[in-house]
């Protein structure tokens, strides 16, 4: 029997880091599984406006000024092109805008009509 003792606590402390890992594991996974369902039931209802302002010769015009403004409400957004020319207007309200295009060295704004489409 006193033979037993050292066998017992040895077994007892392989089932006590067992019983450790499992927990461990099991709370691991309810993180995950956590930060999943907050991630699906965060949808984002709003939508974009993107495009890439470019010349009669199809070179990029950097620094051109957009704005799109909303037609039922009047809400304006605004953004710059990048060095390619692009710009993107992210969460705009979806709906119908008119956008402006004007950069420095060309005549007059452009002004054209765009939808804001659901995503």
């Amino acid at each position: 029997m006193q033979n037993d003792r050292p066998l017992n606590s040895f077994v007892r402390s392989i089932c006590r880091q067992v019983r450790l890992s499992l927990k461990a594991t099991v709370l691991a996974l309810l993180i995950a599984a956590a930060s999943k369902i907050g991630y699906l039931s965060a949808q984002e209802f709003r939508s974009t406006l993107s495009g890439q302002v470019l010349d009669s010769s199809g070179g990029a015009i950097v620094h051109a000024q957009i704005i799109a403004i909303r037609s039922d409400s009047q809400q304006s957004y605004r953004a710059a092109t990048t060095s390619t020319g692009s710009y993107y207007i992210p969460y705009v309200l979806p709906g119908n805008y008119t956008v402006t295009v004007s950069a420095h060295g060309f005549a007059r704004p452009k002004t054209g009509k765009r939808p804001a489409a659901w995503q």
